[in-house]
């Protein structure tokens, strides 16, 4: 799962300098660069509550196996659309591959945290750091690999050694993986209807509408910032890359202290505080457009670093947050509570990097400028920003710490606890938690 993680980071990395320049090279507008971008994560959503319908511990191995072969194959086509004609044979060839790699992120993903989990009973809380670190090293190679290898290769032989690499990972899984494996610790499944009603119940919403934005600038850079680069800064094919090298290095450096601070009880007030300095960040990005001295490559540079740190902090409180929220909802089970938690997060956040590279990204982005879609980003986010430091006051939340999963339960940093220790009770009866 962590050296799938390691290949889906690197490939979202390698993926935003290059593929915007080839798109616009080959005549595709603003708009259909975002569609492409986010064709990933619109797919991934929707194949996410397909394979949540079918998936159960006996095929978890098989679609795990399935998920790599085919999203390495799908991610090797997407660099060889670069043969296809200008226009919209190359635009239909990108969506078709981004979309079938879609599907493959989703079978990956789906089966492969459980599949970790029930290998290594107990030990969730390790996986789950383990694999967001994987992801920040392969976000952290994505600009060092990806220019290497386009200045020796060309465009499609990134992608094309991305593919190679998940397959080698393929290899990997299925030698070590046993074909059986003991799930009886965890019964919940995922039932798609349940987890709408969880995101549309008003308190969830209330916590989701302001961090869709926030989020959404993962997608908007994913799919605007390189072309910016090419445009504004003259930056080459060849250059592009390293030029996502300071956000990496930020998110990868950042990635364990949040962990850590996280699990100190922290996540609420890191949550703010990434609201309020991303929209910082946000005008800064806009600063260059009214003082021309600032459009100087040190200057995106150091703000893409304070970027990239950003990034890394959002997605464990936020998921976490969210375990608080069920809890507050009436659910007990600690497995129904996690169910809700990551099927939810997982499609928020898909949704949300979507929404990034096709709105923002892609038409605002053609509309107004590239400096003008960070201003208006940046006074939505002052905006957002607000609206959260008053949920989560409102809620009680924002100096009550969050909860982090430690073994077979969930643990409040600052909430007192009853954990029932009955030895004649289930080991799901032994999970729940009662909060006072």
């Amino acid at each position: 799962m962590c050296s799938r993680d390691i290949v889906r980071g690197y490939q979202l990395v390698s993926n935003a300098p290059f593929f915007p320049d080839k798109a616009d090279e080959k005549g595709l507008s603003q708009a259909q660069i975002g569609w492409v971008t986010a064709a990933i994560e619109i797919t991934g959503l929707a194949s996410s509550l397909l394979v949540a319908m079918v998936i159960s511990p006996r095929n978890l191995r098989s679609f795990f196996l399935c998920g790599i072969l085919w999203s390495s194959v799908s991610v090797a086509l997407f660099g060889w659309s670069e043969n296809s004609k200008n226009g919209s044979p190359f635009f239909l060839l990108c969506m078709a591959t981004r979309c079938a790699n879609g599907v493959g992120s989703a079978l990956v993903h789906n089966s492969g945290l459980p599949l970790a989990t029930g290998l290594f009973p107990g030990k969730s809380a390790m996986i789950t750091a383990l694999i967001h670190c994987s992801n920040g090293l392969g976000v952290l190679l994505g600009p060092l690999l990806g220019s290497l290898i386009y200045s020796v290769g060309g465009y499609q032989w990134i992608f094309i050694s991305t593919g190679l690499f998940g397959a080698s990972t393929l290899i990997f899984s299925f030698l070590i993986i046993p074909e059986h494996v003991d799930f009886s610790f965890t019964k919940s499944k995922i039932q798609p209807g349940k987890i709408f009603k969880f995101i549309f119940t008003p308190r969830v919403l209330m916590f989701l509408i302001p961090n869709t934005i926030l989020v959404s600038t993962s997608g908007f850079k994913n799919s605007a910032f390189s072309v910016y680069y090419k445009d504004y800064l003259n930056i080459s094919d060849e250059l592009s890359g390293y030029m996502f090298l300071p956000f990496a290095i930020g998110f990868f450096i950042a990635a364990p202290a949040y962990g850590l601070l996280t699990k100190l009880g922290y996540g609420c007030l890191i949550e703010i505080c990434a609201q309020f300095l991303t929209c910082f960040i946000l005008f800064c990005f806009y600063i260059p457009q009214i003082v021309p001295y600032f459009e100087n490559i040190y200057y995106i540079l150091t703000i893409l670093f304070v970027y990239g740190t950003l990034q890394s902090s959002v997605y464990n409180p936020q998921y976490l947050i969210m375990e608080k929220l069920a809890l507050s909802l009436g659910y007990k089970n600690i497995a129904e509570i996690r169910t809700m938690s990551t099927s939810s997060f997982g499609l928020f956040t898909a949704f949300s990097r979507s929404f990034g590279a096709t709105l923002f990204g892609g038409y605002v982005n053609e509309w107004v400028g590239y400096y003008n879609t960070c201003l208006c980003y940046a006074c939505l986010l002052l905006l957002t920003s607000i609206w959260m430091l008053l949920f989560l006051v409102s809620q009680g939340l924002a100096n009550s710490g969050v909860f982090y999963s430690s073994g077979d339960g969930l643990i409040s940093m600052n909430c007192s606890a009853n954990l029932d220790k009955d030895s004649s009770k289930s080991n799901e009866d032994k999970m729940e938690t009662n909060f006072n």
